[in-house]
Parts: structure tokens; C-alpha cells; sequence
């Protein structure tokens, strides 16, 4: 692509010049973004514009330089450079500033063109679609990580305080036989020898994922022999968070 500058830009507007160096008022009025009433025409109806061109035609370098209207596509009203910037100046001071440095800049050279954005090759898109797949599944793979916490959260919903075994299921919305199951698996609870209860590992309730609630179990007149004190496993708030994940890898799994 060539770098060449063949016309002033503002705004994103070519301000087109004649065979004469003039610019097109035409191109600078859309630059300013203005309706009908800064257009050219209104500007060349008054006193101070007719009186400004006189001054031109009276001077004999100047006169055939000073204004000119042609037809076409790229046709309008030319003025030289002192007429285009007296006309900024009427549609607004600030683009007439806006205007005059970018006239400068274009005589001196240092006018940047606009660089336009380069065409992708099939390979660039491709390279693009790929790495938006992996993000994408980049992405899939967080939340389906996530998946078991979500879940995990959910079942725990409205659970407060220490809670029985049976009682942790119903809050899991597992059935009890496969929590006590996946208790005894994972040591978190045993049998003593001869003994029908269920007691909890040290190292769990070390950890307060579980404890033991003592109860006495009273004699009654169908039973003879002395009250009974009985322990109790039981689970802890951080223990059924421990287990709902557990149950949610298990699904997941």
C-alpha cells in the first residue's frame, strides 16, 4: 500500500485540491460535521465573503487563484488556502485552528496518512479462530471445575450446626446407606470390635469435619439394668461442605 499523501484528511474526510492547489470547501464542510447552514453557499452569500474575494480578483497573482466551481464526483467550490481558511473560521474558530495546522502539516510533509487496518489472510483468521477456540474451551474446563463447588453449595443451602449422619443424607439428598458406605471408605468413620455404633476417626474430628454428641439412653420398666451412655457421630458444618463435594466428584466422575 502506498504511503504517499496526495490530499489533506480531517476528520476522516480527503480534502480534495483542483489542477490549481485549491481545496474543495465542499470536503471541508463534511469534515466539520455541521447541517446546510455552514455549507459553502450560505458562506459565499455574504458582504465580508464577497468583499474578502475582491481583494483577491483586484490582485493580479492572485486573481485566478482564488475561487473556482467545478462538476463531477469529486466537483464543489475551491478556494485557496487563505479563502478555505477564512471559510473554517466562519463554520467555527475551533476548525478553523483544526484546519489551518493540517494545512501546515500537508505543505511541510509532516502530515501523517491514516493508516488502514491490513486485510487477513486466510491464515491469520485461522490462527484467530483457533486461539479463540482455546480460550473458549479454556473457559468450558473452568466452569466445569467449578461444577462440584456449585453443587456442593447448593446442597448445603439453609444446613446449620452439627447434624447426624441420617440427617447429613437427607441434607445431601444422597440415601443414608451410601453415605455411611462412603464414610467407612474414606475413614472418616468405624465399628469397634462387638460393637454395633458407629465411631468417628480421630484424625477427622482433629480436623472438624466430624464429632461425637454423647446422649444417655434411660432405663425404663422394660428394661432392667442401669441408664446406657451412648455416642453419636455426628457431622459438621465444614465436614458436610467436605462431603457434598465429594458426592459432586463422585457424579462427576
Amino acid at each position: 500500500m502506498s504511503n504517499v499523501i496526495q490530499f489533506p484528511v480531517i476528520a476522516g474526510i480527503e480534502i480534495h485540491t483542483d489542477e490549481e492547489g485549491r481545496f474543495n470547501l465542499n470536503a471541508l464542510h463534511r469534515a466539520s460535521g455541521l447541517g446546510k447552514a455552514k455549507q459553502p453557499s450560505n458562506w459565499l452569500r455574504l458582504d465580508s465573503t464577497k468583499a474578502l474575494i475582491d481583494e483577491f480578483l483586484n490582485s493580479s497573482h492572485l486573481r485566478s487563484l482564488a475561487i473556482a466551481k467545478t462538476e463531477g464526483a469529486k466537483g464543489g467550490t475551491f478556494a485557496n488556502e487563505l479563502l478555505a481558511i477564512s471559510y473554517a473560521g466562519w463554520i467555527s474558530p475551533r476548525f478553523q485552528l483544526q484546519v489551518n495546522q493540517v494545512f501546515i502539516d500537508y505543505k511541510t510533509g509532516s502530515f501523517k496518512p491514516v493508516q488502514q487496518p491490513a486485510q487477513l489472510s486466510r491464515l491469520d483468521i485461522l490462527k484467530i479462530a483457533m486461539e479463540a477456540e482455546k480460550e473458549n474451551q479454556l473457559l468450558t474446563n473452568q466452569i466445569e471445575e467449578q461444577k462440584p463447588k456449585l453443587q456442593a453449595f447448593e446442597r448445603l443451602s439453609g444446613a446449620e450446626g452439627n447434624m447426624c449422619i441420617t440427617d447429613a443424607a437427607k441434607q445431601l439428598q444422597t440415601p443414608p446407606n451410601k453415605l455411611f458406605r462412603l464414610l467407612n471408605e474414606r475413614q472418616w468413620i468405624y465399628k469397634r470390635a462387638g460393637n454395633n455404633h458407629w465411631v468417628a476417626y480421630q484424625g477427622k474430628i482433629q480436623q472438624s469435619l466430624v464429632t461425637h454428641k454423647t446422649y444417655t439412653i434411660k432405663k425404663t420398666d422394660m428394661f432392667e439394668g442401669h441408664d446406657r451412655i451412648v455416642q453419636q457421630v455426628q457431622i459438621t458444618p465444614k465436614g458436610l461442605a467436605r462431603l457434598s463435594e465429594l458426592l459432586s466428584n463422585e457424579v462427576a466422575a
